[in-house]
């Protein structure tokens, strides 16, 4: 990383327009923005809402790309701080949820996690290095008792890899701590055997004809794809990228990678909505994992909340 930007976040993101006569910092501050969305969408349900009560969120249109949990409180906390925050695309996705849950309660007592992490990309996505990335994936992996060949960093981390693992293996969590873009992962390529000539012979297969080498590919897991593959372990998932959570915005939710992989058969997605800088992100889901390893019994929303409130602090930090 050049010495002379900040750290890079996951992933790089275009910045926008400056305004003329202003510092970074001004143009940073949404306070105002959050006080006026606050007093609109929040306020007027705070004397519905229990103290402490875990907050689901069902938004529709521009809603869904609010960040509820950086909504100040009357009192100006952030509302993460008092309250665990979900979103769902519906009430029928929020009972799907409800039993996937259950049903992983039996299926996770041999189920297992998978941990990615800094996959080495092809040179020219031109996406900077995540050095922190790889030690979060090894600190994940530990704190999950993740077995060697379900932890897969650089060069390891191959698209058809991950996907195969998405397919055959019973998993609990899958974490996933690399580069996103919306609607799209960026994972490592899985290249030609360099020993080989390639010849038309092998280039083209005849037709009914088996591959003895794995297709060579851009090392880009697209969410379509996600979405085809179906998770029978319902494993909660875990993207610590940059804007995972962004997508194409539709009248009913953010189509993302969230989405498929609920689509897919998650059970949950936690995912960060906005840069998320590198080493102060690794650290934050490193303190996550040991939270939540130090009490087993911590509940789905405490584990959003956990997160969440990570997750936003990274933003802050960006």
């Amino acid at each position: 990383m050049p010495l002379s930007s900040p750290p890079a976040p996951r992933p790089t993101s275009l910045p926008g327009p400056e305004q003329e006569g202003e510092t970074l910092e001004q143009q940073a501050d949404v306070s105002g923005e959050l006080q006026l969305l606050a007093s609109l969408v929040l306020h007027p349900i705070l004397a519905h809402l229990p103290e402490g009560a875990p907050l689901t969120i069902v938004p529709h249109a521009p809603l869904c790309i609010v960040p509820f949990c950086a909504l100040p409180l009357p009192d100006g906390a952030p509302l993460i701080e008092r309250h665990a925050i979900s979103q769902v695309p519906s009430l029928t996705t929020l009972r799907l949820m409800l039993e996937r849950e259950e049903a992983a309660k039996t299926e996770h007592r041999t189920a297992a996690a998978l941990v990615v992490g800094c996959p080495t990309a092809l040179p020219s996505l031109e996406l900077p290095s995540l050095p922190s990335a790889a030690h979060e994936a090894e600190v994940v992996a530990a704190a999950l008792d993740t077995p060697s060949e379900l932890l897969l960093v650089g060069e390891e981390a191959r698209a058809t890899t991950i996907l195969a693992q998405l397919a055959e293996a019973p998993l609990s969590v899958v974490h996933l701590a690399t580069h996103s873009r919306p609607r799209c992962l960026a994972l490592a390529p899985t290249m030609p055997d360099p020993s080989s000539e390639p010849t038309a012979s092998t280039a083209i297969a005849e037709e009914g004809a088996e591959q003895d080498t794995a297709p060579l590919d851009e090392g880009l897991l697209f969410m379509d794809t996600v979405s085809e593959t179906f998770l029978r372990t319902h494993p909660t998932v875990v993207l610590t990228g940059s804007h995972g959570a962004s997508g194409d915005l539709s009248h009913d939710y953010v189509l993302g990678m969230p989405r498929a992989f609920l689509a897919s058969g998650a059970r949950s997605v936690l995912a960060c909505m906005w840069d998320a800088v590198d080493e102060p992100s690794s650290a934050l889901v490193a303190k996550f994992y040991a939270t939540l390893r130090a009490s087993p019994e911590t509940s789905q929303a405490e584990m959003h909340d956990t997160l969440a409130m990570s997750m936003s602090m990274c933003a802050c930090a960006a």
